[in-house]
This record gives C-alpha cells, structure tokens and sequence, in this order.
C-alpha cells in the first residue's frame, strides 16, 4: 500500500466550508499533513489555550498580500468563474459580519437582519452575481476598493481571519470546494484530534428558514445531561434572543470558557422548555459506545470523525463488549464527515479481516490506481449495520460503501453526502504557519464505484427530519468525477430501495419515541439472528 505514502486524508467538510452547509458544530474535522508523523507529539505555538480558529489564524504570518495574490482587478474579470470566486472571497469573509456585498460593488451594513449569508449555500448566495455577470455589468466591481471597505469596516484584530476567509472562498471557486488553507496548529492542537476539547457541548447547530435548530446531540456530553434532544428549535441562550442569529453568532455564545452554565429556552412538540447546560469541562471521545439489550446484546459505537487512534480506540471498545458474545453490530457513521484514510483502512480490517481492498485512489491527470488494503486483523465476525445520512462524507462513505459491496454489514438511513475526493497537505507560499489542503485525486470503493457527488445508497432507506443538501446542490461547481464509470457501473453491487419485508421477511414495529435508526438498526439486526439461527437448525437436520 504505496499511495505516496498514504499520507492523505479525506473529509467532507473543510473548517472554512462549514457554514455554507448551514450546519454548524462546536468541534471541527480531521485531516493529516505529509510532514506529520502519526502519533508524535502536538507542540503549540505560543502555548495556544484558545480552540478558536479566528485565535489561531491570528497567530500566523497571513496577509493582505496574500489575497491581493489572488483577488486583484488584474485578475477578477477575466472570465466568469474567475469573477464569481472573487465574489466568493468577500461573501465567505462576511459570514460572521453584519455587512453585505451589494449588487453595486459596494459593502454596506446590513438592515435585513434575517437575511444572513449562512442562511443559504454557496450556489445560493452567488446566484444573483452569476446573473449580473450575464448582464455584463460585472465592472462596476472593484476588488482592491471592496477588500479595503471590509477591512475598514472590521476591527484590525479581525483581519486575519478575514484575509484566510477570503482565500479559501476564493479557492472554493477557482479550484474546487474541497482546497482550502488553514493553520497548521490549528489542525495539529484541534483538528486532528482524537478527543474533542474539554470545551465542548456536545451539540451542532442547523439553519432552517432562518431559525436555530440542534441538529445533533452527542452521547454522554453535556448537552445530553441537559435533556436537549435532536430537533430542538432554540429560541434563546442566557436570555439572548437567536432569531437573526448567524450560526457563528451561536457559536461565540457557547465558545466563552469562563462560562459554565448555559440557560436553553427551546420548543419541542409545540411546547417550551427551560434546559439549563452545564459545563464540566469534560473530554469527550470521538468514540461513544454502549450495549443495546433488547434481548440480543447488540453493541453500539457512534464514530463522529476519523481522527488520530480512532480505529485502536474502535478496537478498544469493541473488546470491552466481549465480541464473541455480541448478537449484533451497529456502527453509526451520521454526521461524520470523514478524516485520515489510514483510520479508515485499519477500521475496515476490524470486520473484514487484514490485507483486503478497502478502496482505491486515482491521482488527478493520472490513469493508474494505486490501491489500499485494511491494515489490522479481523476482531468482530457478527451480524453488523452501519447508520448513515446526508452528512456522513468521505472516509465515512468509503466504509460504508466498501462494507455494502463485501456484503458485510446492512446499510440503514439516508444516502450519503458525495464527496468522493481526498486532499493531501502542503505549505503554504512555503510558510509552516499556514497548511495548504489541496485536492489531489478521488478514491474510488473496491467495484471501483465512485462516491463524487452520487454517495452511497443505503439498503434500506430512512429519512432525517435534519436533512442537509448534498455536495452537488451545496457549491457553485462541484468537483465531478471524470473516470470509466461505465466499468466502474458494471462490476459495482445494485443496491435498491427496499423495507423490512425485504430484509428479513417480516413486518416489524417500530419505537418511534426514540432514535429511530437505531430502533431500525435493532430490528434488523435482531431478525438476521432469528434467521441465522433457523438457518443453522435446517442445516442441523439436514445433517442428521
């Protein structure tokens, strides 16, 4: 398993896209850097305390020269793209302002207050500019001037930050959504972490038609001890009022570490509840696990992202359940936007066993595909299913879509979000205080199927009342997989649509009060272990 070193990472959504999906949590994703060793020791710069990135991108070299690089009157009316990824660097730079770019070229203070930018997807907020560069009246724009009117408007500690926004909008355009710039202490003190900050909640945030809602609430945090619940619309925290809140402006309410209790007015079922969050200053794993005992012992791990030692944890937590003695398996992989593939090739081989084909990988201007195997013998041989919905991405997908193929594990929930591309790190204008993660090639799942922009297609399918819009909907031009996908087609698995029947040839009743994919995941698994069972007694008999 060459992949030029295999130093490679693959995540669905970058730090500095995570608002365009309007989907907002208090942790970020992983990634891993060419010059990094897997397992040394994280140094920071300055003893850094804050887990902010606008406090790390504060620490770094980063200019407005840098930008002006890439966004200058030379360059932005050259073509279209090139003036819709100019566009881009100021409307990524305003998310966490109260300013807007107006159809004028000019900024201005914003007296819509409802109308936020990460209310809406990249495509969505750059489609009024795409119809006034069809007008031809793309020269009214003067980027020098409009970059100036920013800065102006913002404080000098903010630049920075503002400067690094601006860059990565500009290459989500002009390269693909999927390159972006982010300092390297950032992802080695926050991002590549296998445990969450003693900081976080345990809880992500969602816009709907400019209301707040909790899209998801981690097993065991605070935010769980709290009583809040998945699909909770919050109405107020510490008696701030967040209609006309941006997610970012959430985001700063619950990042002020000296405070420690949180008061949650949210509306659930038509009713309002008062939740009061208290902050314990706990580190939460990466990985939640349980037994589910309904009658099977059915073991239960939420995997939120592919960091550093996650498949040892994984390991770790699947052996304190005595494997052997387990009726069943449920990875959930919702929300997980993905991280290092070689977390992702050593979890694969806990259930496929060592030296398989988990996926392949296709550097870009290349024909040749370089292939990985799982890296770490087989410890579970049971029935297994894997959760998905619309948010699990990347490393997530290859698991997902290499174990469908093996026909190893039963895929239940949504289909998954379509980002098929891997990135590997650089430095940026050879400057170690800013990584570069750039787009190199796509990973393809062992039929050689592409995930890009299509996912993974479950088994059986269910719908998540916190649906977020896929790759293809999210960005103005989404990176497209331009391999043989007729070979790819024909040798790939058919999965369908399909329902319980199907599965395990009977109706079963579902606990909707609780989460319903795993009450799904329950029932399925625990129908595989009755016709398991019957299988093995026809056999039995047979015999005799």
């Amino acid at each position: 398993m060459n992949l030029r070193g295999f130093l490679i990472f693959a995540v669905g959504f970058s730090v500095s896209l995570a608002a365009t999906r309007r989907v907002a949590e208090i942790g970020v994703s992983a990634a891993q850097p060419k010059s990094f060793a897997v397992g040394a020791k994280m140094t920071t710069k300055a003893d850094q305390k804050s887990n902010k990135i606008e406090d790390f991108w504060a620490n770094t070299n980063i200019q407005r020269v840098d930008l002006q690089k890439l966004v200058n009157e030379k360059v932005c009316h050259k073509n279209q793209k090139v003036f819709l990824a100019c566009v881009n660097s100021v409307l990524t730079a305003l998310k966490k302002t109260n300013l807007r770019l107006q159809l004028d070229g000019n900024v201005y203070q914003n007296v819509q207050s409802s109308k936020k930018l990460d209310n809406y997807s990249e495509k969505q907020n750059l489609s009024l500019f795409v119809n006034l560069y069809s007008e031809e009246l793309a020269s009214r724009f003067d980027f020098n001037k409009i970059w100036d009117q920013v800065l102006q408007m913002n404080s000098e500690s903010d630049h920075k930050y503002l400067i690094a926004s601006g860059i990565n909008g500009y290459l989500s355009i002009a390269v693909d959504p999927h390159t972006y710039i982010s300092p390297t202490h950032f992802f080695r003190q926050v991002a590549a972490s296998n445990e969450r900050s003693k900081y976080f909640l345990g809880l992500s945030f969602e816009k709907r038609e400019g209301r707040i809602f909790i899209r998801k609430v981690f097993k065991n945090s605070d935010a769980d001890w709290a009583g809040l619940m998945n699909n909770d619309e919050v109405l107020s925290i510490g008696g701030q009022k967040l209609n006309d809140m941006s997610l970012a402006e959430v985001s700063t309410i619950l990042k002020d570490q000296s405070q420690k209790t949180f008061p949650f007015v949210v509306k659930r079922n038509k009713l309002t509840f008062l939740k009061k969050l208290n902050r314990t200053y706990r580190v939460l794993s990466q990985v939640q696990s349980e037994v589910l005992d309904n009658g099977n012992r059915i073991g239960y791990i939420q995997l939120s992202k592919f960091a550093y030692d996650i498949c040892d944890n994984v390991r770790s937590e699947i052996e304190k359940m005595n494997p052997s003695s387990l009726k069943g398996l449920v990875l959930d992989l919702r929300d997980n936007p993905g991280g290092l593939l070689t977390e992702a090739s050593c979890l694969a081989g806990l259930f496929l066993g060592e030296g398989k084909k988990v996926f392949s990988v296709k550097y870009l201007g290349s024909n040749e595909e370089e292939v990985a195997l799982t890296t770490s013998e087989q410890i579970y041989f049971g029935p297994m299913v894997i959760l998905t919905n619309n948010s699990s991405a990347s490393a997530s997908e290859i698991i997902a879509g290499a174990m469908q193929e093996y026909n190893r594990a039963t895929i239940i929930g949504e289909r998954t979000f379509g980002k098929g591309s891997f990135q590997e790190i650089d430095m940026w204008n050879e400057d170690t205080d800013i990584s570069l993660f750039q787009t190199q090639g796509f990973y393809l799942l062992p039929s050689g199927e592409s995930t890009q922009l299509k996912g993974v297609e479950p088994d059986l399918i269910l719908d998540d009342e916190n649906k977020v819009v896929s790759e293809g909907e999210l960005y103005q031009f989404p990176l497209e997989y331009k391999g043989n996908l007729k070979s790819s087609l024909e040798s790939a698995k058919t999965h369908k649509k399909t329902n319980h029947e199907q599965l395990c040839g009977g109706v079963f009743n579902i606990n909707t009060s609780g989460d319903k994919f795993i009450a799904h995941a329950q029932q399925v698994l625990g129908c595989q272990v009755e016709l398991s069972a019957k299988a093995e007694a026809r056999s039995e008999n047979i015999n005799l």
